[in-house]
């Protein structure tokens, strides 16, 4: 069963996310639930698929976590924006690779797929180009 934002976060020693009073705020309980990743690519390249295997997106209001292997490897709170034709928001890092960053990403969903799209700023370019990162994940069932 899926556990909730709160109980995930704390197990893990990240604090609660600090962007409930920042922005427009929407929690879409469509998008609520763990994903399994199926697809993927990052800077133009294929994501492997033993990446993909192992890679799970977990999204709870206004909390997400990046799962590899069993390990949280990127969480934090997120905003969510509800204008645009597509549902986005600001992923806000507070433990993993990505720590202090914020990140734009998109999120489309149909039946039980999501499609998740973020643009990363990329470290080694200055002129502030960006990498960006698209993922198709399906919803994992509970048991």
């Amino acid at each position: 069963s899926w556990v909730s934002r709160n109980k995930l976060l704390q197990s893990h020693n990240v604090p609660q996310s600090k962007t409930m009073s920042q922005g427009a705020l929407f929690s879409s309980s469509a998008f609520d639930g763990r994903w399994q990743m199926r697809s993927g690519t990052f800077a133009g390249e294929a994501i492997p698929e033993l990446v993909c295997s192992n890679t799970e997106f977990r999204l709870a209001g206004a909390d997400y976590a990046f799962v590899f292997g069993g390990e949280i490897i990127d969480a934090g709170g997120l905003v969510w924006d509800e204008a645009g034709p597509e549902l986005s928001a600001t992923l806000h890092c507070q433990k993993g690779a990505n720590e202090g960053r914020r990140t734009a990403c998109s999120f489309t969903g149909r039946g039980q797929l999501l499609r998740l799209s973020c643009a990363f700023p990329d470290p080694a370019d200055p002129s502030g180009k960006q990498r960006n990162y698209t993922a198709l994940f399906s919803r994992i069932k509970s048991a």
